[in-house]
């Protein structure tokens, strides 16, 4: 146990430092960028002034599911920042609703009660016993993993700009997310940037955007080709839009997708 609880700090401890010294290059290498638009200034609850590097992220969620059809049972979820400049992670947090010890302690202690009365122990009555147990605890969150990325959205937000005292981070670590590549079938990138203007204020107000990536531009655009067919009778059939067709649209529309992408002028395409 002791053993186990020595690792655990120890990776703690380096994962913290880590992503100490990537946010600190994500930020010197932003700054240092051509065309960089500026630090955002803005003031505090205090009155203390702040300047904080405005910068390009990416981030992603999940839960665990099933591996068929499309609802969550698992009880762990995940969530990430990256940097666009550097491409290395300036937060990851894990959460799970479950814990092995838990469970085997609460079971313990219903069948000791169980031998003990002879009465069986329903379900109605799991509650009246305790899950405590020694050692590390797995569990740190009570939100459904389906639902987890929106939550840990806000709380990346945060951590990029406060600590855990929710003190700001200084000038030279504290990021503020100017624009955010991610998933356009989720809300959690405006999560994200509504804390963002909750901690910052009116300075932040109208400055963050969302930026759907490439992927799942060409995914949902892909699905719609579907739901229009699929809700317009006149359009079946093998001489209409077929599944063939409909993946012919998908090829054509991805290529057009990636050409534009790799092709340019990237400060005219953000304007």
């Amino acid at each position: 146990m002791n053993l186990n609880k020595k690792v655990r700090g120890a990776i703690n401890n380096v994962f913290e430092e880590r992503i100490i010294e990537n946010r600190r290059e994500h930020n010197e290498m932003t700054r240092n960028a051509e065309g960089y638009e500026g630090d955002l200034k803005w003031k505090d609850k205090n009155g203390r002034t702040h300047s904080t590097c405005q910068s390009n992220t990416s981030q992603d969620g999940a839960g665990c599911k099933r591996s068929y059809g499309n609802k969550h049972n698992g009880k762990q979820a995940a969530f990430v920042v990256n940097s666009s400049v550097t491409r290395k992670p300036l937060f990851l947090k894990t959460s799970q609703t479950s814990c092995v010890r838990c469970t085997v302690a609460l079971n313990k202690r219903i069948k000791a009660h169980e031998k003990g009365t002879g009465k069986v122990v329903t379900i109605d009555q799991y509650s009246q016993f305790s899950s405590d147990h020694k050692g590390h605890c797995f569990r740190n969150s009570n939100i459904n993993p389906a639902s987890a990325e929106y939550h840990l959205a806000a709380d990346a937000a945060r951590d990029l700009l406060l600590d855990e005292a929710g003190e700001y981070r200084g000038d030279e670590l504290a990021i503020f997310c100017r624009r955010i590549s991610a998933d356009n079938d989720t809300r959690a990138p405006k999560n994200a940037i509504q804390e963002q203007v909750n901690i910052i204020g009116k300075a932040a107000e109208g400055k963050g955007e969302h930026n759907p990536d490439q992927g799942h531009t060409v995914k949902n655009a892909n699905n719609k080709f579907y739901k229009t067919r699929d809700q317009n009778p006149s359009m079946g059939g093998a001489r209409c839009v077929s599944n063939v067709r409909i993946k012919s649209f998908h090829t054509d529309l991805r290529k057009a997708i990636v050409e534009c992408t790799n092709e340019g002028n990237n400060a005219a395409r953000i304007a």
